[in-house]
C-alpha cells in the first residue's frame, strides 16, 4: 500500500497497483477538492468510474434539475462526503426517502440520516409528582384545517 503523510499526520492510504496501465482510484479522496471545484465533478475520472447504487445518480440528477447554477454539484459532493461517517446503505436509503419526499438537498439528507440513526419515539408522559398544580392546565388540540382554508383565500 501507499501512504501519504503530511507533518507526521496520516493522510490518504491507497492499495498499491502492480499492474501496468492500471490505476486504483478512491473517489472519497477526491471529494474535498471537488467541494472547492464542484464544476469538475462530472469530468472527474474517479467519480465517473464509481459504481454506486442507482439512487445516487437519480439524486444527483434531481439536484441538478433543482439547482441550475451548479449548486447541485456542490451539494452532491457534500452528500458523498457523508460516506465518511455513514454506511453506504444508510445513505442510499436517505437518498431514496429524499427523492420520495421531493426534498433533494444536503440538509434534507443530514436530517433523514439523523432520523435513521435515532428514530424518534414518543416522549414519556410528564411526571407531575411535586407539580400537581400543572394538572389543572388543559391543552386543547387545534383544528389544523383552518390553515388549509387560509390557502384557499389566496
Amino acid at each position: 500500500r501507499l501512504e501519504i503523510v503530511h507533518r507526521e499526520q496520516g493522510g490518504a492510504t491507497h492499495p498499491r497497483c502492480y499492474e501496468r496501465q492500471r490505476e486504483i482510484l478512491d473517489p472519497l479522496h477526491y471529494l474535498p477538492l471537488l467541494l472547492k471545484k464542484p464544476g469538475a465533478l462530472e469530468q472527474a475520472r474517479p467519480i465517473r468510474a464509481w459504481k454506486w447504487p442507482p439512487v445516487f445518480g437519480q439524486f444527483w440528477e434531481a439536484l441538478k434539475q433543482r439547482y441550475t447554477d451548479g449548486e447541485g454539484n456542490r451539494q452532491f459532493v457534500q452528500v458523498l462526503l457523508l460516506l465518511e461517517s455513514y454506511p453506504q446503505e444508510d445513505l442510499a436509503l436517505a437518498l431514496r426517502l429524499a427523492l420520495e419526499y421531493r426534498c433533494p438537498g444536503y440538509d434534507a439528507i443530514v436530517h433523514l440520516l439523523g432520523q435513521l440513526q435515532e428514530p424518534t419515539s414518543r416522549p414519556n408522559p410528564l411526571n407531575l409528582r411535586g407539580r400537581e398544580y400543572l394538572a389543572a392546565y388543559q391543552v386543547r388540540s387545534q383544528d389544523l384545517a383552518q390553515y388549509d382554508r387560509l390557502g384557499e383565500r389566496c
